[in-house]
Protein backbone atom coordinates (compact mmCIF):
# COMPACT_ATOMS: atom_id res chain seq x y z
CA UNK A 1 0.00 0.00 0.00
CA UNK A 2 2.85 2.40 0.79
CA UNK A 3 4.29 1.94 -2.69
CA UNK A 4 0.88 2.66 -4.22
CA UNK A 5 0.64 5.86 -2.19
CA UNK A 6 4.04 6.95 -3.47
CA UNK A 7 2.97 6.17 -7.04
CA UNK A 8 -0.13 8.30 -6.50
CA UNK A 9 2.05 11.16 -5.29
CA UNK A 10 4.26 10.84 -8.37
CA UNK A 11 1.27 10.94 -10.72
CA UNK A 12 -0.27 14.03 -9.12
CA UNK A 13 3.03 15.91 -8.90
CA UNK A 14 3.91 15.05 -12.48
CA UNK A 15 0.54 16.35 -13.68
CA UNK A 16 1.08 19.44 -11.52
CA UNK A 17 4.52 20.05 -13.01
CA UNK A 18 3.16 19.93 -16.55
CA UNK A 19 0.90 22.92 -15.83
CA UNK A 20 3.76 24.96 -14.41
CA UNK A 21 2.54 24.30 -10.88
CA UNK A 22 -0.80 26.06 -11.40
CA UNK A 23 -3.03 23.02 -10.87
CA UNK A 24 -3.09 19.25 -11.27
CA UNK A 25 -4.36 18.36 -14.73
CA UNK A 26 -6.17 15.02 -15.11
CA UNK A 27 -3.52 13.51 -17.41
CA UNK A 28 -0.83 15.10 -19.57
CA UNK A 29 -1.04 15.75 -22.49
CA UNK A 30 -4.47 14.22 -23.06
CA UNK A 31 -6.30 16.43 -20.56
CA UNK A 32 -4.23 19.60 -20.06
CA UNK A 33 -7.01 21.77 -18.61
CA UNK A 34 -8.38 22.07 -15.08
CA UNK A 35 -11.60 20.08 -14.92
CA UNK A 36 -14.17 20.62 -12.19
CA UNK A 37 -14.74 17.36 -10.39
CA UNK A 38 -11.30 16.08 -11.39
CA UNK A 39 -9.81 19.03 -9.54
CA UNK A 40 -11.95 18.38 -6.46
CA UNK A 41 -10.88 14.72 -6.45
CA UNK A 42 -7.25 15.79 -6.83
CA UNK A 43 -7.70 18.09 -3.82
CA UNK A 44 -9.03 15.15 -1.78
CA UNK A 45 -6.03 12.96 -2.58
CA UNK A 46 -3.56 15.80 -2.05
CA UNK A 47 -5.09 16.40 1.38
CA UNK A 48 -4.80 12.68 2.15
CA UNK A 49 -1.12 12.84 1.14
CA UNK A 50 -0.55 15.73 3.56
CA UNK A 51 -0.30 18.33 0.77
CA UNK A 52 -3.09 20.50 2.09
CA UNK A 53 -1.75 23.76 0.68
CA UNK A 54 -1.75 22.28 -2.80
CA UNK A 55 -5.27 20.97 -2.19
CA UNK A 56 -6.42 24.46 -1.24
CA UNK A 57 -4.83 25.89 -4.39
CA UNK A 58 -6.94 23.54 -6.51
CA UNK A 59 -10.09 24.96 -4.92
CA UNK A 60 -8.99 28.59 -4.93
CA UNK A 61 -8.09 28.51 -8.62
CA UNK A 62 -11.53 27.12 -9.40
CA UNK A 63 -13.19 29.84 -7.33
CA UNK A 64 -11.27 32.54 -9.21
CA UNK A 65 -13.49 31.73 -12.20
CA UNK A 66 -16.78 31.78 -10.32
CA UNK A 67 -19.55 33.94 -11.76
CA UNK A 68 -21.66 36.27 -9.67
CA UNK A 69 -24.57 33.81 -9.75
CA UNK A 70 -22.36 31.05 -8.30
CA UNK A 71 -21.65 29.15 -11.52
CA UNK A 72 -18.34 27.32 -11.69
CA UNK A 73 -17.20 26.10 -15.13
CA UNK A 74 -16.55 22.44 -15.76
CA UNK A 75 -13.27 23.31 -17.47
CA UNK A 76 -10.75 26.13 -17.15
CA UNK A 77 -8.52 26.14 -20.20
CA UNK A 78 -4.78 25.97 -19.91
CA UNK A 79 -3.20 28.92 -21.67
CA UNK A 80 -1.34 27.83 -24.77
CA UNK A 81 -0.59 28.92 -28.31
CA UNK A 82 -3.67 29.15 -30.45
CA UNK A 83 -4.18 26.26 -32.82
CA UNK A 84 -7.16 24.77 -34.57
CA UNK A 85 -8.33 23.00 -31.40
CA UNK A 86 -8.04 26.17 -29.34
CA UNK A 87 -9.92 28.09 -32.03
CA UNK A 88 -12.65 25.45 -31.87
CA UNK A 89 -12.83 25.78 -28.09
CA UNK A 90 -13.06 29.55 -28.38
CA UNK A 91 -15.90 29.26 -30.88
CA UNK A 92 -17.91 26.88 -28.72
CA UNK A 93 -17.22 28.76 -25.50
CA UNK A 94 -17.58 32.35 -26.70
CA UNK A 95 -13.85 33.05 -26.62
CA UNK A 96 -13.64 32.85 -22.84
CA UNK A 97 -10.99 31.01 -20.87
CA UNK A 98 -13.46 28.46 -19.56
CA UNK A 99 -16.40 26.33 -20.61
CA UNK A 100 -19.99 27.48 -20.17
CA UNK A 101 -21.48 24.48 -18.43
CA UNK A 102 -20.91 23.04 -14.99
CA UNK A 103 -20.14 19.60 -13.55
CA UNK A 104 -20.89 17.74 -10.28
CA UNK A 105 -19.63 19.76 -7.33
CA UNK A 106 -17.38 17.73 -5.03
CA UNK A 107 -16.11 20.80 -3.20
CA UNK A 108 -17.80 19.92 0.10
CA UNK A 109 -16.11 16.52 0.15
CA UNK A 110 -12.81 18.26 -0.64
CA UNK A 111 -13.27 20.62 2.32
CA UNK A 112 -14.02 17.64 4.55
CA UNK A 113 -10.76 15.97 3.58
CA UNK A 114 -8.70 19.17 3.85
CA UNK A 115 -10.13 19.59 7.35
CA UNK A 116 -8.98 23.16 7.93
CA UNK A 117 -11.63 25.16 9.78
CA UNK A 118 -10.11 28.55 8.91
CA UNK A 119 -9.92 27.72 5.22
CA UNK A 120 -13.48 26.36 5.20
CA UNK A 121 -14.74 29.60 6.78
CA UNK A 122 -12.83 31.63 4.21
CA UNK A 123 -14.33 29.88 1.18
CA UNK A 124 -17.67 28.77 2.65
CA UNK A 125 -19.90 31.43 1.09
CA UNK A 126 -18.38 30.98 -2.36
CA UNK A 127 -18.67 27.20 -2.20
CA UNK A 128 -22.26 27.43 -0.93
CA UNK A 129 -23.03 29.78 -3.80
CA UNK A 130 -21.73 27.14 -6.21
CA UNK A 131 -24.14 24.60 -4.74
CA UNK A 132 -27.08 27.00 -4.74
CA UNK A 133 -26.48 27.85 -8.40
CA UNK A 134 -27.67 24.39 -9.42
CA UNK A 135 -31.00 24.50 -7.64
CA UNK A 136 -31.63 28.18 -8.41
CA UNK A 137 -30.62 28.13 -12.08
CA UNK A 138 -30.77 24.52 -13.26
CA UNK A 139 -34.15 23.41 -12.02
CA UNK A 140 -36.29 25.01 -14.74
CA UNK A 141 -39.41 22.94 -14.00
CA UNK A 142 -39.17 23.63 -10.25
CA UNK A 143 -39.50 20.00 -9.15
CA UNK A 144 -36.44 20.11 -6.88
CA UNK A 145 -34.26 18.10 -9.27
CA UNK A 146 -31.22 19.54 -11.05
CA UNK A 147 -31.31 19.35 -14.84
CA UNK A 148 -28.21 18.67 -16.92
CA UNK A 149 -28.32 20.17 -20.42
CA UNK A 150 -24.99 18.88 -21.70
CA UNK A 151 -23.58 15.32 -21.38
CA UNK A 152 -20.32 16.59 -19.88
CA UNK A 153 -22.29 18.24 -17.06
CA UNK A 154 -22.84 14.82 -15.51
CA UNK A 155 -19.18 13.89 -15.91
CA UNK A 156 -20.35 10.70 -17.66
CA UNK A 157 -20.10 12.15 -21.15
CA UNK A 158 -21.24 9.19 -23.25
CA UNK A 159 -23.49 7.45 -20.73
CA UNK A 160 -26.57 5.83 -22.33
CA UNK A 161 -28.94 8.30 -20.68
CA UNK A 162 -27.97 10.77 -23.41
CA UNK A 163 -28.38 8.44 -26.39
CA UNK A 164 -31.56 10.09 -27.59
CA UNK A 165 -29.68 13.36 -28.09
CA UNK A 166 -26.64 11.98 -29.92
CA UNK A 167 -26.25 10.75 -33.49
CA UNK A 168 -25.00 7.17 -33.66
CA UNK A 169 -25.54 4.00 -35.63
CA UNK A 170 -25.88 0.51 -34.14
CA UNK A 171 -22.94 -1.85 -34.20
CA UNK A 172 -19.18 -1.73 -33.79
CA UNK A 173 -18.49 1.41 -35.81
CA UNK A 174 -16.04 3.14 -33.51
CA UNK A 175 -14.58 5.74 -35.85
CA UNK A 176 -17.92 6.65 -37.37
CA UNK A 177 -19.73 6.84 -34.04
CA UNK A 178 -16.92 8.90 -32.55
CA UNK A 179 -17.27 11.35 -35.43
CA UNK A 180 -21.05 11.39 -35.05
CA UNK A 181 -20.72 12.01 -31.31
CA UNK A 182 -18.35 14.94 -31.90
CA UNK A 183 -20.73 16.39 -34.51
CA UNK A 184 -23.62 15.97 -32.06
CA UNK A 185 -21.76 17.92 -29.40
CA UNK A 186 -20.84 20.55 -31.98
CA UNK A 187 -24.50 20.86 -32.96
CA UNK A 188 -25.65 21.34 -29.37
CA UNK A 189 -22.76 23.69 -28.54
CA UNK A 190 -23.54 25.86 -31.57
CA UNK A 191 -27.22 26.02 -30.61
CA UNK A 192 -26.39 26.88 -27.02
CA UNK A 193 -23.93 29.53 -28.13
CA UNK A 194 -26.69 31.23 -30.12
CA UNK A 195 -28.81 31.16 -26.96
CA UNK A 196 -25.99 32.74 -24.94
CA UNK A 197 -25.59 29.57 -22.85
CA UNK A 198 -28.66 30.73 -20.93
CA UNK A 199 -30.05 27.66 -19.14
CA UNK A 200 -33.67 28.84 -19.14
CA UNK A 201 -33.56 29.68 -22.86
CA UNK A 202 -31.94 26.32 -23.58
CA UNK A 203 -34.73 24.55 -21.70
CA UNK A 204 -37.44 26.60 -23.42
CA UNK A 205 -35.95 25.92 -26.85
CA UNK A 206 -35.83 22.14 -26.58
CA UNK A 207 -32.28 21.62 -25.42
CA UNK A 208 -31.00 18.54 -23.65
CA UNK A 209 -32.69 18.08 -20.28
CA UNK A 210 -31.80 15.09 -18.12
CA UNK A 211 -32.45 14.96 -14.38
CA UNK A 212 -29.54 12.68 -13.64
CA UNK A 213 -29.51 10.55 -10.49
CA UNK A 214 -25.79 10.79 -9.86
CA UNK A 215 -25.67 14.57 -10.26
CA UNK A 216 -28.57 15.05 -7.88
CA UNK A 217 -27.34 12.54 -5.29
CA UNK A 218 -23.84 14.07 -5.22
CA UNK A 219 -25.45 17.49 -4.80
CA UNK A 220 -27.53 16.27 -1.86
CA UNK A 221 -24.49 14.63 -0.26
CA UNK A 222 -22.53 17.86 -0.64
CA UNK A 223 -25.31 20.04 0.74
CA UNK A 224 -25.64 17.95 3.89
CA UNK A 225 -21.88 18.34 4.36
CA UNK A 226 -22.18 22.09 3.79
CA UNK A 227 -24.77 22.22 6.58
CA UNK A 228 -22.16 20.75 8.91
CA UNK A 229 -19.69 23.48 7.93
CA UNK A 230 -22.25 26.30 8.11
CA UNK A 231 -22.72 28.80 10.92
CA UNK A 232 -25.68 27.84 13.15
CA UNK A 233 -28.07 30.37 11.60
CA UNK A 234 -27.68 28.81 8.12
CA UNK A 235 -27.66 25.12 8.95
CA UNK A 236 -31.41 24.54 8.93
CA UNK A 237 -31.97 26.28 5.58
CA UNK A 238 -29.19 24.29 3.90
CA UNK A 239 -30.54 21.02 5.29
CA UNK A 240 -34.02 21.90 4.09
CA UNK A 241 -32.76 22.45 0.55
CA UNK A 242 -30.85 19.16 0.65
CA UNK A 243 -33.92 17.34 2.00
CA UNK A 244 -36.15 18.81 -0.72
CA UNK A 245 -33.99 17.39 -3.51
CA UNK A 246 -33.52 14.14 -1.60
CA UNK A 247 -37.30 13.72 -1.35
CA UNK A 248 -37.72 14.62 -5.02
CA UNK A 249 -35.36 11.76 -5.92
CA UNK A 250 -37.25 9.35 -3.65
CA UNK A 251 -40.68 10.45 -4.87
CA UNK A 252 -40.15 11.12 -8.57
CA UNK A 253 -37.31 8.82 -9.63
CA UNK A 254 -38.50 5.56 -8.07
CA UNK A 255 -40.31 3.24 -10.47
CA UNK A 256 -42.68 1.15 -8.34
CA UNK A 257 -43.17 -1.44 -11.07
CA UNK A 258 -39.48 -2.01 -11.87
CA UNK A 259 -38.41 -1.33 -8.27
CA UNK A 260 -35.54 0.83 -9.46
CA UNK A 261 -34.46 4.46 -9.50
CA UNK A 262 -34.19 6.05 -12.94
CA UNK A 263 -33.07 9.38 -14.34
CA UNK A 264 -35.86 11.53 -15.77
CA UNK A 265 -36.33 13.25 -19.12
CA UNK A 266 -37.85 16.73 -19.61
CA UNK A 267 -41.39 15.25 -19.34
CA UNK A 268 -40.40 13.57 -16.05
CA UNK A 269 -40.61 10.17 -17.72
CA UNK A 270 -38.22 7.44 -16.63
CA UNK A 271 -35.12 6.87 -18.76
CA UNK A 272 -35.05 3.11 -18.44
CA UNK A 273 -31.42 2.27 -18.85
CA UNK A 274 -29.35 0.67 -16.10
CA UNK A 275 -26.10 2.48 -15.38
CA UNK A 276 -23.96 3.18 -12.36
CA UNK A 277 -26.01 6.37 -11.94
CA UNK A 278 -29.02 4.27 -10.90
CA UNK A 279 -27.11 3.18 -7.78
CA UNK A 280 -26.30 6.68 -6.51
CA UNK A 281 -29.39 7.10 -4.31
CA UNK A 282 -27.26 5.04 -1.88
CA UNK A 283 -25.73 8.43 -0.96
CA UNK A 284 -29.07 9.63 0.41
CA UNK A 285 -29.15 9.44 4.23
CA UNK A 286 -32.93 9.04 4.31
CA UNK A 287 -33.12 6.30 1.69
CA UNK A 288 -35.69 3.75 2.95
CA UNK A 289 -34.15 0.47 4.08
CA UNK A 290 -36.05 -1.62 1.53
CA UNK A 291 -34.92 0.56 -1.38
CA UNK A 292 -31.33 0.42 -0.13
CA UNK A 293 -31.57 -3.38 -0.04
CA UNK A 294 -32.87 -3.45 -3.63
CA UNK A 295 -30.01 -1.25 -4.84
CA UNK A 296 -27.46 -3.46 -3.09
CA UNK A 297 -29.11 -6.56 -4.55
CA UNK A 298 -28.64 -5.02 -8.01
CA UNK A 299 -25.06 -4.04 -7.23
CA UNK A 300 -24.17 -7.56 -6.08
CA UNK A 301 -25.94 -9.31 -8.98
CA UNK A 302 -23.30 -10.84 -11.33
CA UNK A 303 -25.69 -10.32 -14.24
CA UNK A 304 -25.70 -6.57 -13.55
CA UNK A 305 -22.91 -4.89 -11.57
CA UNK A 306 -21.08 -7.59 -9.59
CA UNK A 307 -18.22 -8.25 -11.98
CA UNK A 308 -14.78 -9.48 -10.86
CA UNK A 309 -13.71 -5.82 -10.69
CA UNK A 310 -16.86 -3.88 -9.87
CA UNK A 311 -18.65 -1.48 -10.37
CA UNK A 312 -19.15 -1.28 -14.17
CA UNK A 313 -20.56 2.00 -15.45
CA UNK A 314 -23.35 0.17 -17.31
CA UNK A 315 -25.00 -3.03 -16.15
CA UNK A 316 -23.75 -6.17 -17.89
CA UNK A 317 -27.38 -6.99 -18.74
CA UNK A 318 -27.90 -3.71 -20.58
CA UNK A 319 -27.64 -3.88 -24.39
CA UNK A 320 -25.21 -0.95 -24.32
CA UNK A 321 -22.68 -2.69 -22.06
CA UNK A 322 -19.15 -2.46 -23.49
CA UNK A 323 -16.79 -3.22 -20.64
CA UNK A 324 -13.76 -3.81 -22.86
CA UNK A 325 -14.21 -0.42 -24.56
CA UNK A 326 -14.28 -1.96 -28.04
CA UNK A 327 -17.60 -0.91 -29.45
CA UNK A 328 -18.96 2.58 -29.40
CA UNK A 329 -16.34 5.32 -29.15
CA UNK A 330 -12.66 6.06 -29.24
CA UNK A 331 -13.46 8.75 -26.70
CA UNK A 332 -13.83 8.26 -22.94
CA UNK A 333 -16.19 5.42 -22.26
CA UNK A 334 -19.03 5.21 -19.76
CA UNK A 335 -20.61 2.22 -21.49
CA UNK A 336 -19.32 -0.41 -19.09
CA UNK A 337 -15.77 0.12 -17.79
CA UNK A 338 -15.17 0.52 -14.06
CA UNK A 339 -14.23 4.00 -12.84
CA UNK A 340 -12.51 4.72 -9.52
CA UNK A 341 -14.45 7.87 -8.62
CA UNK A 342 -17.88 6.21 -8.82
CA UNK A 343 -16.58 3.30 -6.73
CA UNK A 344 -15.26 5.82 -4.19
CA UNK A 345 -18.68 7.41 -3.84
CA UNK A 346 -20.69 4.19 -3.79
CA UNK A 347 -18.45 2.65 -1.12
CA UNK A 348 -19.46 5.61 1.05
CA UNK A 349 -23.11 4.98 0.22
CA UNK A 350 -22.82 1.30 1.15
CA UNK A 351 -21.21 2.19 4.48
CA UNK A 352 -23.90 4.80 5.13
CA UNK A 353 -26.60 2.13 4.96
CA UNK A 354 -24.80 -0.58 6.88
CA UNK A 355 -23.44 -2.70 4.01
CA UNK A 356 -19.88 -2.73 5.28
CA UNK A 357 -18.98 -6.19 3.94
CA UNK A 358 -20.05 -5.29 0.41
CA UNK A 359 -18.23 -1.95 0.67
CA UNK A 360 -15.07 -3.68 1.84
CA UNK A 361 -15.23 -6.18 -1.00
CA UNK A 362 -15.60 -3.41 -3.59
CA UNK A 363 -12.68 -1.53 -2.02
CA UNK A 364 -10.43 -4.60 -1.88
CA UNK A 365 -11.10 -5.55 -5.49
CA UNK A 366 -10.57 -1.96 -6.59
CA UNK A 367 -7.27 -1.71 -4.75
CA UNK A 368 -6.07 -5.05 -6.13
CA UNK A 369 -6.86 -3.85 -9.64
CA UNK A 370 -5.08 -0.51 -9.23
CA UNK A 371 -2.06 -2.00 -7.47
CA UNK A 372 -1.58 -4.37 -10.40
CA UNK A 373 -2.39 -2.01 -13.27
CA UNK A 374 -1.60 1.47 -12.01
CA UNK A 375 -3.69 4.64 -12.32
CA UNK A 376 -5.65 4.44 -15.59
CA UNK A 377 -8.66 6.42 -16.74
CA UNK A 378 -10.92 3.38 -16.44
CA UNK A 379 -10.68 -0.40 -16.18
CA UNK A 380 -12.13 -3.56 -17.71
CA UNK A 381 -14.66 -4.82 -15.13
CA UNK A 382 -13.89 -8.48 -15.97
CA UNK A 383 -10.10 -8.50 -16.27
CA UNK A 384 -9.19 -5.34 -14.36
CA UNK A 385 -7.02 -4.19 -17.26
CA UNK A 386 -6.36 -0.44 -17.23
CA UNK A 387 -7.57 1.35 -20.34
CA UNK A 388 -7.19 4.50 -22.42
CA UNK A 389 -5.15 7.13 -20.53
CA UNK A 390 -2.43 6.21 -18.04
CA UNK A 391 -1.48 8.25 -14.95
CA UNK A 392 -5.02 9.57 -14.65
CA UNK A 393 -5.35 11.87 -11.65
CA UNK A 394 -8.68 10.99 -10.07
CA UNK A 395 -7.88 7.28 -10.12
CA UNK A 396 -5.43 8.07 -7.31
CA UNK A 397 -8.58 8.19 -5.15
CA UNK A 398 -7.95 4.46 -4.76
CA UNK A 399 -5.29 5.17 -2.11
CA UNK A 400 -7.89 6.89 0.07
CA UNK A 401 -10.28 3.91 0.12
CA UNK A 402 -8.96 2.39 3.39
CA UNK A 403 -9.56 5.76 5.11
CA UNK A 404 -13.29 5.47 4.32
CA UNK A 405 -13.50 2.59 6.78
CA UNK A 406 -11.93 4.47 9.72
Amino acid sequence: MNSLIERAREVLFSNLQHTGGEYVCPAWPHYPHQYAWDSDFHAIVLAFLGEKELAKREILRRLEHQREDGFLPHMIFKKRKLGWLRDLEHYFFNGRCHSDYAQPVVLAQALKWIDDAAFTRDVFERVLKAFLYFIEKQDPDGDGLISSFHPAETGRDVSPEFDRFMWRIPGQHRLLNTALYIFSLAKWSAKYRLLGWDVLKIWQNGGIDIEDLMVNAIWVDGMYLMAEFAPPEKQQKIRQLAARTEQAILNLCWDKEDKMFYALDRENEFIKTLTVGNLFPLLLPNLPREQARILVDNLTDPAKFWTPYPIPSVAVSDHRFDGANKGKFLLCNWDGPTWINTNWYLIQGLLLHGYGEVAREVAQRTLAMVEREGFWEFYNPFTGKGMRVKDFGWSTLAVTLPRLFD
